[in-house]
């Protein structure tokens, strides 16, 4: 006979990582260590589908898909005193004009989208997992009037409020749900131009400082934050997808916080937990300090867990999902070195990160060594079989992975009538990335 849910919540001894690092950069301009990044300027095109309702439900649908081939694998610890922690990463959710409208009837598509993921692990099967859906990028009109824009010839035009959240769900008819908003914005999160595409969601139309007269380009040197949802649509939200959370929370009896990308690199969820400590209200620690990404890794500085704890990652840029033990006698904090470009690009030379970092007297990005002992092992476990690109064509950016020959020597290509520029910085690519999922060996839950 199964435990009951209360029974088994309380009884969970292990967790067990599963991420999946979906690559969701931009559906173009491919870099020589094969990640997608916009070119210099800044300019790309999202992918996706044009019809928002119908993006969701591809999406939906490989994440479902990717969760049902995950729990059916041998590499899964079945035992239900082990609870699962599945996640996948940032901007898993953004559709082909780089954000969902969230007014009206775009704001019904996105509540539906949460709906719909609770539907995915409603059964009694899912009782024992977690799952951060990634994160899912959102826009409204500014209430405002419009302002004038810094661009050629001076238009004026509407600003838009955007906005990065990461729903997360435990399983079962009756698991918890949350919803966590994204501080910063990285000058990596959106394109600057996206040529001869209309209604795009870039950082000339975003209301990124939440004055009206702000329009800050280049993006890198300027601290930007998310505004705050405008209350129907937050309300709405989180009837739909559960409470807002910030600093840590509680899920199946296990304490959580999470970091959004470059609020990892800006310590957002350290700071809370430290103020937690600070007020005597909690021990500023949690069992697990996830990391959902593009173009992050772990850092060490501000993670907090305790010894044993873990710091789990889902990157959707490069870093793939990785998972640390913090270890009293060596710990995270003494194995790390100086991001690179390629290792951070969310939050390398960033303004915000540079400027925190230099008032607390610190290095910047501080990321943690790959060959830290504590770092547990993985088994890849393939999700969506051998047709995947047929599956993720015209959704992600990565159909443009594993050409067997460069688009130049094919017999029909023209110089001239044929450029694809995209295409042919594509050949780039070092080596294919197969979107699989990665099965995390079961570790003691320690808690704080």
């Amino acid at each position: 006979m199964l435990a009951t849910a209360a029974t088994a919540a309380s009884q969970y001894t292990h967790m067990q990582y599963v991420g999946w690092p979906m690559q969701t950069g931009y559906d173009a301009f491919v870099s020589s260590d094969g990640l997608y990044y916009p070119e210099g300027g800044g300019i790309g095109t999202y992918a996706g589908k044009a019809s928002a309702p119908t993006d969701i439900q591809l999406r939906v649908d490989l994440m479902a898909d990717a969760l049902r081939m995950v729990a059916a694998s041998d590499t899964i610890d079945k035992r239900r005193t082990t609870l699962k922690v599945f996640s996948a990463p940032e901007f898993f959710f953004r559709g082909a004009i780089g954000a969902y409208d969230m007014g009206a009837e775009g704001q019904r598509a996105v509540e539906g989208l949460a709906q719909k993921l609770s539907a995915l692990i409603a059964g009694a099967e899912w009782h024992d997992w977690v799952c951060f859906f990634g994160s899912t990028i959102g826009y409204q009109q500014v209430a405002r009037p419009t302002v004038e824009a810094a661009g050629p010839g001076g238009e004026r035009r509407r600003l838009l409020d955007t906005y990065n959240f990461a729903l997360v769900q435990r399983g079962g008819p009756d698991g918890e749900r949350h919803v966590h908003f994204k501080k910063y914005i990285s000058s990596i999160d959106f394109l600057d131009a996206t040529p001869g595409i209309a209604e795009t969601v870039t950082f000339p139309e975003m209301n990124v400082s939440r004055r009206a007269w702000s329009w800050p380009k280049p993006m890198k040197r300027v601290t930007k934050l998310y505004p705050i949802m405008e209350e129907r649509a937050r309300e709405g939200l989180e009837r739909a997808a559960g409470g807002a959370v910030t600093g840590r929370f509680e899920m199946a009896n296990v304490s959580f916080c999470l970091d959004i990308c470059l609020d990892h690199a800006m310590g957002v969820c350290a700071q809370a937990l430290d103020q937690e400590k600070a007020e005597g209200k909690g021990p500023g620690l949690v069992s697990v300090h996830a990391i959902v990404s593009a173009g992050m890794r772990i850092q060490p500085r501000h993670v907090r867990v305790p010894a044993g704890g873990s710091a789990i990652l889902a990157d959707g840029l490069g870093a793939g999902a990785q998972q640390s033990l913090e270890s009293n006698d060596h710990p995270m904090a003494s194995h790390t070195h100086a991001a690179t470009a390629a290792e951070a690009p969310a939050s390398y030379d960033e303004a915000a990160v540079v400027a925190d970092a230099r008032r607390r007297g610190v290095a910047p990005n501080q990321v943690l060594d790959e060959g830290y002992a504590g770092k547990v092992a993985s088994t890849p476990v393939d999700v969506l079989g051998p047709k995947w690109r047929a599956r993720v064509n015209g959704v992600f950016a990565v159909q443009r992975y594993g050409e067997k020959s460069p688009p130049w020597e094919s017999p029909s290509y023209d110089s001239y009538d044929s450029y694809d520029g995209a295409a042919e910085e594509a050949w780039a690519v070092v080596a294919e990335v197969t979107p699989v999922a990665h099965v995390f060996e079961a570790v003691p839950i320690v808690r704080p």
